[in-house]
């Protein structure tokens, strides 16, 4: 509605511990496209709020939001307080990031200060895909235990000239193709990859950096690619 586009910022309260949605046999926090499309969207704080039994998952929620008018989306305020147990270990329970800001307006969208917000994360795909007036992100460099997913997550940023990534840990059968794809103002990524990207990587990371044509530096050291299945056009379009 009309009255929904004019927030500028949004607020959870106490009562929001009492909020349910489900998915299968899992409690999940799903506040998936609830800021979509608003154009004044500008800050959300009040997550100390959200239940310690659920799994919070962000897909879609600020797809498309943004504006001539709001070019700054405050997000420094979001972190998982509550844990959930996989595989023996206690995560944060954020699990899934896809498209959180695709196709935003934003010049400049400020992430969390700490380093484990996203820890257990394992779906990263298109967060910032076709963010295309993206020109900052302001504490992005934060760890993550078992990525899974990273498609397209910087796609066609091509405002973006840095990105330093924190410890990541691949899983498996990771997908990684289009991560940086039309990155064209890129000029430097720093990925920390963890040694078990050496070992475990399996998986496709097809186009992953094709088209960064400004790239003048990029260390991929510890990045043994002997078990990917699918590099095709990895580097394609690169000019320097």
């Amino acid at each position: 509605t009309d009255n929904l586009k004019k927030i500028n910022k949004a607020v959870f309260q106490p009562s929001f511990k009492d909020f349910h949605q489900f998915s299968s046999d899992v409690l999940f926090d799903s506040i998936d496209l609830w800021f979509a499309d608003m154009p004044n969207i500008s800050k959300v704080t009040g997550f100390e709020y959200f239940s310690p039994s659920f799994r919070i998952t962000l897909k879609g929620t600020f797809m498309g939001s943004g504006s001539e008018n709001t070019k700054e989306l405050d997000f420094s305020d979001y972190y998982c307080y509550f844990y959930y147990e996989m595989e023996g270990e206690y995560l944060p329970s954020t699990r899934d990031v896809n498209s959180t800001f695709m196709n935003s307006k934003y010049e400049k969208i400020i992430l969390p200060s700490d380093q484990n917000a996203f820890y257990g994360v394992v779906i990263f795909d298109h967060m910032f895909d076709s963010c295309t007036s993206l020109k900052s992100i302001d504490n992005y460099m934060f760890d993550v235990l078992k990525l899974e997913n990273a498609n397209y997550m910087f796609n066609d940023c091509s405002l973006l000239d840095k990105i330093d990534i924190g410890a990541w840990n691949p899983s498996d059968y990771g997908k990684y193709s289009y991560m940086f794809n039309g990155c064209t103002s890129l000029e430097k990524i720093q990925c920390d990859f963890n040694t078990d990207w050496t070992t475990d990587f399996e998986g496709t990371s097809t186009n992953m950096f094709a088209g960064c044509r400004a790239l003048t530096s990029l260390d991929l050291q510890n990045f043994d690619t002997s078990k990917v299945e699918n590099m095709g056009a990895m580097f394609a379009g690169l000019m320097s």
